[in-house]
């Protein structure tokens, strides 16, 4: 077990690495535009905003979005890992490890849903999607949610093995 988390946490922080501080990530996005917004990092946003964003960064932006989206993906899985690690060496408990697992899991699917249709947006660009850009957004609210449950969860279970019986 220890060896999942070793690699789930060690790849954890090389794409973020690669993500946060490389040309294929954030920064070779904001080359096009310095105050582009990743739209999967805010809870909510409107098709508007999807549309000016898609727009803002141009068409080099558009593929350098897709290069860090698709390391994205690379990073849900790990991301997906370090909590499936973090669940395991909490909890012993069947239903106290499958609710965490759950969450976990609803977060990286909520996730890869988001980084889809975001692909499938650039894909398209300029055509507009409306009703598809509100579901995108949906994805990225219930992500955000289920992390914080998870998290809430993670919390409740760690002050029950801290100061339990």
């Amino acid at each position: 077990m220890y060896f999942i988390g070793i690699i789930g946490i060690s790849g954890f922080i090389l794409t973020l690495i690669v993500m946060e501080k490389t040309k294929l990530g954030v920064p070779g996005i904001k080359a096009y535009s310095p105050g582009f917004r990743i739209l999967d990092m805010r809870f909510r946003y409107s098709s508007n905003d999807v549309f000016a964003a898609l727009s803002e960064i141009g068409e080099g932006g558009r593929q350098a979005y897709r290069r860090f989206l698709l390391i994205d993906f690379v990073f849900i899985f790990f991301f997906f890992t370090v909590m499936f690690f973090l669940s395991n060496i909490l909890v012993t408990g069947s239903f106290s490890l499958v609710s965490l697992i759950l969450f976990a899991g609803l977060r990286g699917l909520c996730d890869i849903a988001e980084n889809s249709l975001i692909l499938f947006f650039i894909d398209i660009f300029p055509n507009r999607k409306n009703k598809a850009y509100g579901i995108c957004s949906w994805f990225t609210t219930f992500k955000f949610t289920f992390l914080i449950v998870w998290a809430v969860l993670y919390c409740f279970f760690l002050i029950l093995y801290l100061f339990g019986n």
